[in-house]
């Protein structure tokens, strides 16, 4: 898939974000008060949805069921993968991935 496509439907994946966000800005310097509090509510209501999935996690890898082992699971990386850039140059200097 093309980066241009991929980027293409990620911004129309999160443009009701970017537009909640704008409208909660402007409100934000009409009555700041309000909007953290409206803030504060929204953030209780994630902490309580992924509080539940992690319950619901944690009682699916307690059965046992077609869940992998933790030993199946792959080793974490201990820094981030680094992005794929085309089309760049490098310095004549960089080093080389395996190198570092």
């Amino acid at each position: 898939m093309p980066i241009s496509r991929a980027m293409g439907e990620w911004l129309n994946d999160t443009v009701e974000a970017a537009e909640f966000m704008a409208l909660k800005m402007e409100e934000a310097k009409a009555a700041p008060r309000m909007v953290a509090m409206e803030m504060h509510s929204y953030a209780l209501g994630l902490t309580d949805m992924t509080q539940e999935l992690l319950g619901k996690l944690a009682k699916d890898s307690k059965g046992g069921g077609s869940q992998p082992s933790a030993a199946a699971a792959p080793a974490p990386l201990d820094r981030p993968p680094r992005p794929v850039i085309r089309g760049g140059n490098l310095p004549k200097n960089a080093q080389k991935r395996g190198n570092q």
